[in-house]
């Protein structure tokens, strides 16, 4: 895969008026997100190895706030500090995002009337910005819930827990999506077995350092086996069972 700007400009002809391809590219990451079907894979190019120059560090906070869900790195720059700098650059362009207007704008794409899974991904982001929740955990087994989710992108991780492999890795693609696979089979009671895989949820986000103490989390999950698709929202606090201590920026407890 080329990088952004060189497929912009052969799929649409533009090699003597560069100066479109910025816009082009907003536009393009705009619609990925809007349409939700795949995700938005942007490749970049490292002309140095030893760092990364302002003009690159540009390009990748760019790709980040129009919307990208992955970076795409060529082999030779897979090295450490390069891949460190650049989750790093990632990392700062996030919080640059105005989230509130971005989920404004994708669900005002969705039509009316439309199908209740679209609804329930709806409810869900918008009580995790309400209640400023820590994380949503969502409970897929084809892995189409936790990628409606990550489509009106919510400002949290999204924790979703499969039985598949298969489909955890396809989840990989999408942005703020941390797959999970749980190893337990069903063993008949539907209750237990959501709890589990709820709690399963909670104590990774807590170990990761996503969850802490007292933090709103929301579960997405199906109220009966024959349902066919989550149709259950809930709103629950960790607890301080394995979690770790809040702290503020002097490192002292909370």
């Amino acid at each position: 895969m080329g990088s952004m700007p060189k497929i912009i400009a052969e799929f649409l002809g533009l090699h003597d008026a560069m100066e479109f391809i910025d816009y082009y590219s907003a536009y393009f990451h705009y619609n990925f997100g809007r349409c939700g079907r795949k995700p938005g894979i942007c490749s970049i190019s490292i002309s140095d190895l030893s760092s990364v120059s302002k003009s690159e560090v540009c390009d990748i906070a760019n790709a980040i706030m129009d919307g990208s869900d992955a970076l795409l790195l060529p082999q030779e720059t897979c090295i450490k500090h390069l891949v460190k700098s650049i989750s790093v650059i990632c990392r700062e362009a996030e919080p640059a995002i105005y989230q509130k207007q971005i989920f404004s704008e994708l669900t005002r794409c969705v039509t009316t009337p439309t199908e209740a899974l679209y609804s329930l991904a709806i409810s869900a982001v918008e009580s995790a910005l309400k209640t400023n929740s820590a994380a949503i955990i969502c409970l897929t087994s084809s892995g189409r819930t936790a990628k409606l989710l990550s489509r009106f992108r919510p400002r949290c991780p999204i924790i979703a827990v499969t039985r598949y492999a298969r489909v955890a890795r396809q989840l990989r693609l999408y942005k703020g999506i941390e797959p999970l696979i749980y190893l337990k089979s069903f063993e008949g009671n539907w209750d237990k077995d959501v709890e589990e895989r709820v709690q399963l949820g909670v104590t990774y986000g807590k170990y990761v350092g996503y969850i802490r103490m007292g933090d709103a989390v929301v579960s997405v999950t199906g109220s009966r086996p024959e349902s066919g698709m989550p149709n259950n929202i809930q709103v629950v606090y960790a607890s301080e069972f394995d979690a770790l201590p809040r702290k503020n920026k002097y490192g002292n407890t909370l």
